[in-house]
Parts: C-alpha cells; sequence; structure tokens
C-alpha cells in the first residue's frame, strides 16, 4: 500500500486550482500560501478566466448574527461554514474539530461516522435506547449469522485478520453457518451457508419479512418480552428488557404516541404502565406484561408495544416484502426457521451496507428487532456491544465486560430520562432497554415498512 500511495507518480503533492471552465478538467498548482489566503479572504477568485463573480471566504461567516432571522434555529452564520472528513486519525481530528468547532464556533464538523456508516449505527441507537451505535455477532459463541450488507474477508472492524479469520475457523469446524445477505457476490460467499442477493436498499424488507414469519409461526422468546423490568429480566439471566408489554397511548390524539406512566392513571411516580392479570401495574412492580394486548384504562386507549410493532409487521403479507426484497418467499419462510431453530444463538447484524441509504436506520432496526424477538443482545453467542476493550480470558463474557468510561462521557447517557437513569441493569455497557418500538423525548416510534 505504501508503494501503491507514497510513490505513485500521479500523487497529488500540491493544491490544484482550476484554470478552465467548470468541467474542463484543467487544474494548475498553486502555493499552499495562494490556497491559505484565497479560501481565508475570497474574492473574484477566477476573473483570469474571464468569471467576476465573488466566491466568499471563510472571514465573510464569522458573524453572530443569525443565519436566518426567520430561522433562528439554524444558528449564526459561522453555522454554514460546513468540515466533512474522512478517517482522520492520529491527532488530525482533534486539531479538526478544534479549529471548526472552537475558532470558528460551527457545529458542523461532519468527521468519519457521519458520512461512513450514519444509518445501519443509527438503527442499532434506536433499539438500544440512545446507548449504543454499534453491534455485531458474538464471533466465537454464535452459531448461525445473518450478515446484512459486509463483506467481512476485506472490510469490517475488527477485519478479517481477526473477525473473518475466526468465523472462517468456526465453519469449518462445523460450528457455525452464516448468510450473507448482499446484492454483490464476494468472497463470503466461499464459505456461506446461503447467499441471499437482496435488492439494493431493501434489507429493511427481508428483515420485516423474517420477522413476519417469526411472529406468524410464534416462534420467538415470549418469556423475554414478558419481562416488563430489570430486575426480573435479571431474575431469569437477561440483562436487558425490552419494552414489549409496555403500553402506548392512542388516544386522546394530543398525546397519541406517548408510553402510557403511572402520572397518567394519577398514581405517585412516573414508571411505565403494563397489564398483569388483566390489571394495570407499575412496570417496575410487576412480574410478568401481558404481551399483545389493547384496550382502554382510564378512558385513555393503549395498545401493547409489542402490538403495535406486530400490527406495522402485518400491514403487508409475506409477498410483498418478498417483491421488495427480491427474494422468494419460500427462502425467507426457511431462513426465518433456520434462524429461530439456532436461537438464542443466531444473530442478525449490519455493517455499512445494510443500511447506508436513504432509510437505512429504519432498515437497520428491523434488522436488529430480529435479535430482540429472542432476547439475545449482549449475551453469550448473541449481538454484543463494544466492550470498552477488556476481554476476559478465553471465551469473550459479555456479561462480566465493565462500562466503558467512553460510553459515561457521552452527554447522550448524562440527559435527565426517566427510562436512562431507573431502568438501567448492572454494569455492562448495553444493561438497559431494548426497544420494539422506539421513542425519542418518550414518544412511540413505529417502523417503517420494507425500511421506506
Amino acid at each position: 500500500m505504501d508503494e501503491d500511495y507514497l510513490y505513485n507518480p500521479y500523487r497529488i503533492l500540491k493544491p490544484l486550482k482550476r484554470c478552465g471552465p467548470r468541467g474542463s478538467g484543467k487544474f494548475e498548482p498553486i502555493s499552499w500560501e495562494q490556497l491559505i489566503r484565497e479560501v481565508a479572504e475570497g474574492g473574484k477568485l477566477f476573473a483570469h478566466l474571464g468569471d467576476d463573480s465573488h466566491y466568499p471566504g471563510l472571514k465573510e461567516f464569522l458573524s453572530d448574527e443569525p443565519l436566518d432571522p426567520a430561522a433562528l434555529e439554524l444558528g449564526p452564520k459561522r453555522n454554514r461554514i460546513i468540515w466533512l472528513t474522512g478517517r482522520s486519525q492520529a491527532g488530525r481530528k482533534h486539531f479538526i474539530k478544534r479549529f471548526v468547532c472552537q475558532a470558528i464556533g460551527s457545529i458542523n464538523h461532519l468527521p468519519h461516522t457521519d458520512i461512513c456508516g450514519i444509518g445501519f449505527r443509527m438503527g442499532n441507537y434506536i433499539l438500544s435506547d440512545v446507548k449504543a451505535v454499534e453491534f455485531k455477532a458474538d464471533p466465537e459463541a454464535a452459531r448461525y449469522i445473518l450478515v446484512f450488507g459486509s463483506n467481512f474477508f476485506s472490510a469490517l472492524q475488527p477485519g478479517p485478520n481477526a473477525y473473518a479469520a475466526r468465523l472462517h475457523q468456526r465453519v469449518k469446524n462445523g460450528e457455525l453457518k452464516y448468510v450473507i445477505v448482499d446484492p454483490r457476490g464476494h468472497e463470503a460467499l466461499a464459505h456461506a451457508h446461503r447467499w441471499l442477493p437482496v435488492c439494493p436498499g431493501r434489507d429493511g424488507a427481508l428483515a420485516m419479512g423474517l420477522i413476519r414469519v417469526l411472529l406468524e409461526e410464534e416462534q420467538f422468546d415470549k418469556a423475554f418480552l414478558e419481562r416488563p423490568n430489570p430486575d426480573i429480566a435479571r431474575e431469569k439471566g437477561f440483562n436487558t428488557f425490552a419494552n414489549a408489554c409496555h403500553l402506548v397511548i392512542l388516544a386522546p390524539e394530543s398525546e397519541a404516541g406517548r408510553f402510557l406512566t403511572t402520572k397518567d392513571l394519577g398514581v405517585e411516580g412516573e414508571d411505565f404502565v403494563v397489564i398483569e392479570d388483566g390489571k394495570p401495574l407499575p412496570a417496575g412492580k410487576a412480574s410478568k406484561g401481558t404481551l399483545d394486548w389493547e384496550g382502554e384504562i382510564s378512558s385513555v386507549k393503549v395498545k401493547t408495544a409489542f402490538r403495535l410493532m406486530k400490527e406495522e409487521i402485518f400491514s403487508h403479507p409475506l409477498s410483498f416484502y418478498a417483491r421488495e426484497a427480491g427474494i422468494p418467499e419460500e427462502t425467507i419462510r426457511e431462513v426465518a426457521r433456520e434462524f429461530a431453530a439456532h436461537a438464542p444463538y443466531a444473530v442478525a447484524f449490519a455493517y455499512h451496507g445494510g443500511g447506508n441509504y436513504v432509510g437505512g436506520a429504519y432498515a437497520s432496526y428491523a434488522i436488529a428487532l430480529l435479535n430482540a424477538l429472542f432476547g439475545n443482545i449482549n449475551r453469550r453467542g448473541g449481538y454484543l456491544p463494544p466492550g470498552g476493550g477488556i476481554l476476559a480470558k478465553g471465551n469473550l463474557r459479555p456479561q462480566e465486560f465493565p462500562t466503558s468510561p467512553k460510553a459515561s462521557r457521552s452527554p447522550y447517557l448524562q440527559r435527565k430520562s426517566p427510562l436512562r437513569n431507573k431502568q438501567l441493569v448492572q454494569k455492562p455497557r448495553i444493561s438497559g432497554q431494548i426497544a420494539l418500538v422506539s421513542f425519542h423525548q418518550r414518544r412511540a416510534y413505529r417502523i417503517c415498512s420494507g425500511g421506506h
């Protein structure tokens, strides 16, 4: 690689400035001093080509005047300066961020992740109640893996020398089957159990189709989904729990989409509410919530989060999901059954190809929901978040990973929220609510069918 880049005869060593009409492909080298001056000060930079237009420099935006007086939420004119950067490591990103955010005062520093993997990561962000963005299948103990949009023999962190090598060894030993979901055939097919050549941008439709089959055939971990709070979940061996049995308000319309709380029922506190033995109870005091329920409580119409998810999934037949994904219905049924047969050691995860497009966050969320149905999140053989760089001796032991110091400093984890501050379990990085119906500012959030 060094030979290809460092000594390539076509490597650009000086700044280039256009010296012909736009689109002509004509450029000439200029000095770094000229580049800095023109970018900073602006001016009629192409007057020598007959273009008398004024091109603004950075200094023209160094103002605290509103960018748009009619839209003050856009902030000052400084925010017109946007810095897009790639994987600027080795200290460069720290200097860039200090320059953009502190020296200039713009909020628009868009680093590598924002333009590399924001789509698929936001699906995990939704699922984990804004606690983490990166999850992958346990390479040491998973037995069946659905891989959406990743050729782990050439890309994927920690990459082919670690993750892919371990998967290959376990496939060779008969310990693992993996299914490649990718429009493109690549090196990983050499050891794949199946290849599902999904239509580009339709990963979410395939995931929704798989979920539909699992719901139709009642192949999911009902016991996990019925656990209404962290204490009960921990008693049953889980370090996460789902909001599947929590009630969501449907009417009155002004409150629709919000999770019902004890405060709404005139009870002290602000816990979420579930139905147990036909009666509403605070989720924190219940031992088992009713999963698939709708009704009216104190003149408020409600449904469980599970029923909302189920209705959304069932809003389209399997034939629709199959047509959108470009995968035969029977194949979707077969894969769903294989997934269920290997649970809780079956995992579905997406990387860049599985969610980096319009609607990719929804597609990634649908993929992640496959794991939530079996309660395999942050469990051995399941869907693992980062371990903070700490590995137990021998096989991975996610239940023993301490909270990541980096995560504890995150401003997202420090915001006040009844859920984030109360519903945590022990100390793993992901040890709280898993969202079958997610929410932002405590409002329900329905996944879009087919990832549209």
